[in-house]
């Protein structure tokens, strides 16, 4: 059996960041289990037909020097401006409704200028939404670093939904339409999303959006060599079975092949459900397990990596987002409008129009009508099944990008039980947890658990994405070295 002082459980952004924030105050002795072959989670990339595609990281916010991200990166050691590319200056982010479209420029003034051209009558109420925006986001101690905060002010702002703040501010239904399609990015509906935490996605975008140059892989392959030369121990393809409770600690980590681990303190990226589905020994509190079983699902989604043999029009620097609606309910498998929104993109942001084009989509999709197949992923009927839904969007990207049906020359489909696999969640999410305003800040689950030496990190117990996981980081590592500490490091 191998002992570690600290033993993390996952190598996504979340668990990486945590095991650097550990070295950096000195713990060495780290071992980091994980299922997969290679490392970073939704970092990884993969190949298909000769091309790089992303399975998450499909861009950056708040990364320019100075800020939030590119700060916690550029401390841990692991920034490398040549890792990025900076996207469309004029805006990143494109959003397709049924009449219209709309394209978020970079920058408060900008969006704030755009939008009052837009929308005259809502001038001053686009002013006040985008300075409330800012209060918030700089509000979050573990956001802007800062050791002293008003506590009372950031639970204020995640006491309010975004459409209740977007209701006591804007008359105009497609305002508000626009100023909701930030949800899209972690996968939650405006009546249910804690506008504090929406100000946080929100305001790392405005301020700068860059995409990785030579995919996440590079960052997480950047944090593992980092760690190793600490000392750091990984071990892939080690697929956790158990964990042995036994007087409210984590005694023992048994994986598939045979191997057994021990630690002093145990920090988990691992999905909350599966992970505490794992524990032998002794019982989860019964209030703990009634409230885990009620946490809702974000829904899982459908993957398209395609070839291209011509770009039809689609910029590599811009992400472009397809909406009928902000339905988030699980989705019908019969339905094409229940698939919105979806998400369309390239795997390559320095392409320059020579070769195969790589663009990825993914659409809101439901897990109970895939999950029949979990067993048979073999069967032709699970095939016809993904295909079926691929050609369901189809006729909408078509519509903005005429030619595009034609362009491709391959493609493979993934579904829910793909995602299942191999960034595992209980029905295959991408989002994890479905992080409405009662599973996020101080209502959320939160690094503790009552094993006094397991700790919980990853977007589960914080909110989505590279920078979620990332913030979570530091609440995971300060319970080990502090919390302050740590921002006072970050803040210098």
């Amino acid at each position: 059996m191998k002992h570690f002082d600290v033993l993390i459980l996952g190598s996504g952004i979340s668990s990486l960041a945590t095991a650097r924030f550990l070295n950096k105050f000195g713990i060495k002795n780290i071992g980091i289990l994980e299922q997969h072959s290679v490392p970073g989670g939704f970092l990884h990339c993969f190949k298909r037909f000769g091309l790089r595609f992303e399975t998450g990281a499909h861009y950056i916010g708040s990364i320019n020097e100075g800020e939030p991200f590119h700060t916690l990166l550029n401390y841990l050691g692991v920034y490398h401006d040549d890792d990025y590319i900076e996207l469309e200056p004029n805006g990143p982010d494109t959003h397709f409704f049924e009449d219209d479209n709309f394209t978020f420029p970079l920058g408060y003034k900008e969006t704030i200028q755009k939008l009052g051209v837009m929308f005259p009558n809502e001038k001053k109420s686009i002013e006040i939404y985008f300075s409330m925006i800012k209060e918030a986001a700089h509000s979050f101690p573990t956001y802007y670093y800062k050791k002293d905060y008003d506590q009372k002010k950031m639970l204020s702002f995640l006491d309010q939904t975004v459409q209740e703040v977007l209701d006591s501010l804007f008359k105009n239904h497609s305002l508000k339409n626009i100023l909701s399609t930030t949800c899209i990015l972690y996968g939650v509906s405006p009546k249910d999303a804690s506008f504090g935490f929406h100000s946080i996605v929100q305001d790392s975008y405005i301020i700068s959006a860059k995409g990785f140059r030579y995919g996440g892989e590079r960052l997480a392959q950047r944090f593992v060599k980092k760690i190793e030369n600490e000392g750091g121990q990984f071990f892939f393809k080690h697929t956790i079975t158990d964990l042995v409770a036994r007087d409210k600690e984590i005694k023992e980590i048994h994986c598939h092949n045979g191997a057994v681990f021990s630690a002093d303190k145990i920090i988990s990226g691992i999905h909350p459900k599966l992970l505490f589905s794992m524990i032998k020994g002794e019982g989860l509190r019964k209030s703990f397990q009634k409230r885990l079983d009620q946490i809702q699902e974000s829904n899982s989604f459908l993957g398209a990596f395609l070839s291209l043999k011509e770009n039809p029009g689609i910029s590599p620097k811009k992400n472009y987002y397809f909406h009928r609606g902000f339905n988030y309910e699980e989705p019908s498998l019969d339905d094409p409008k229940s698939l919105f929104p979806f998400f369309l993109t390239s795997s390559d942001r320095a392409y320059n129009n020579n070769g195969k084009f790589p663009v990825l989509l993914t659409a809101k999709c439901s897990y109970t009508g895939f999950k029949e197949f979990k067993s048979n992923k073999k069967s032709n009927d699970y095939k016809d099944l993904k295909e079926k839904v691929f050609q369901m969007v189809l006729p909408y990207i078509e519509e903005q990008f005429p030619g595009f049906k034609n362009s491709i020359d391959k493609y493979c489909l993934s579904s829910p039980l793909t995602n299942q696999k191999y960034i595992p969640s209980p029905n295959g999410s991408a989002y994890g947890i479905y992080h409405d305003q009662f599973s996020t800040g101080a209502r959320g689950l939160g690094p503790r658990t009552h094993f006094h030496n397991l700790i919980l990190t990853g977007q589960n117990t914080l909110f989505p994405g590279l920078l979620g996981g990332s913030i979570s980081a530091i609440k995971s590592a300060g319970q080990i070295i502090g919390t302050k500490d740590i921002l006072k490091e970050l803040s210098h």
